[in-house]
């Protein structure tokens, strides 16, 4: 009876150490974010985007491609034609939240002139970002031709600046802009 009991044990402890091992050897090289989508479920349609330096993170699409634009822009795309850019800034000096949007409304305007549109100022609307307000405004454009509708977020946090641009071709806007707002609703930024 004892050395049964003790066949049990042992091969419980050897089944234990296999498994163990079998996790090192199936985890070891995964990005942190890749094992959040395995432990959240094998089947989760997402990734995690994290930004430590500026404390911003959020989910977005497991299709969508990401790539650096520039030292501080970052563009995720689909296939379907949508795109976010996030551009993250550091000021030398803090700037409002007020102030910023005076400065992407100008901004949006020179831009909307060279292309030949109007920018309604009073289209900008107050939201939150990860808990952070911030300013939301929609925009329709026009690129090679085709299109375009678009949202741009954007708050500030101390001396940094978080800007997300969403976009894409208006016959697939009404169905993508649900993604975009999922990808909004998944943003924290640590204080």
């Amino acid at each position: 009876m004892k050395s049964i009991r003790f066949l049990f044990i042992w091969f419980g402890i050897v089944l234990l150490v296999g498994m163990v091992g079998a996790a090192i050897v199936f985890f070891r090289g995964v990005k942190p974010d890749v094992l959040e989508n395995v432990f959240a479920g094998l089947e989760s349609p997402t990734r995690v985007f994290r930004n430590a330096e500026f404390g911003i993170s959020f989910r977005y699409p497991r299709e969508w491609e990401e790539r650096f634009i520039a030292p501080n822009g970052i563009l995720f795309s689909g296939k379907d034609g949508t795109t976010l850019i996030l551009v993250l800034t550091k000021r030398n000096n803090e700037e409002s939240l007020d102030e910023m949007t005076e400065k992407n409304i100008r901004e949006l305007q020179e831009s909307a002139v060279s292309a030949g549109t109007n920018i309604d100022k009073e289209a900008v609307e107050p939201i939150l970002l990860g808990a952070q307000p911030a300013r939301r405004f929609a925009y329709h454009a026009q690129k090679n031709e085709t299109p375009i509708d678009g949202i741009q977020v954007w708050t500030v946090n101390g001396t940094k600046e978080y800007i997300m641009t969403f976009a894409s071709p208006r016959d697939v806007f009404s169905a993508a802009v649900q993604t975009f707002q999922n990808v909004l609703e998944s943003v924290e930024i640590k204080q």
